[in-house]
């Protein structure tokens, strides 16, 4: 889904339920709710933009433009647990579980591997988070010719090669 189908789906399904809010800069924006995190009590919706969303105070979109920080506790949450309370959330508001694939994940691991929230990263991907090219880097110290990155890039590349 892209984030004008995000959108649409949003609107058709939800907009009896958009909660209003604002932004950090004080633009009005709303949202709808799709789980809380109770132990820091901030809740984590998609807003009526089509981005995922922090809402606390102030509702901050995880739109790249480096909000996904305030989702770095959810890596204390074990992965699949996360992601099975992400779809609980989507069936209340009856959304589509497709929603899920829209979910910032890359977002929060990525920055966290370079953060104080490394262990935390670590543990979503021994659990069984898949990598990308990107934290593929990361984890073979941002050095291409290091082994890791080089089984990495043989296993996906490798057969296209036909290497």
């Amino acid at each position: 889904m892209n984030r004008n189908s995000v959108v649409a789906t949003v609107k058709a399904i939800c907009t009896a339920d958009l909660e209003h809010g604002v932004t950090s800069s004080g633009e009005a924006i709303s949202y709808i709710e799709i789980f809380e995190i109770p132990t820091i009590k901030r809740k984590i919706g998609i807003s009526s933009n089509g981005y995922w969303c922090s809402c606390d105070s102030t509702i901050r979109e995880i739109n790249g433009n480096g909000e996904c920080r305030v989702l770095f506790q959810l890596l204390e949450i074990p992965i699949r647990n996360l992601v099975e309370t992400i779809k609980a959330g989507l069936g209340r508001r009856n959304l589509p579980e497709k929603l899920l694939l829209t979910f910032p994940f890359d977002e929060i691991v990525v920055p966290a591997l370079d953060s104080s929230w490394k262990d935390l990263a670590l543990k979503w991907l021994e659990d069984g988070y898949p990598t990308n090219d990107e934290i593929d880097y990361i984890l073979s110290g941002k050095d291409k010719q290091n082994s890791f990155w080089l089984k990495k890039h043989q296993e996906r590349l490798g057969e296209f090669f036909g290497i």
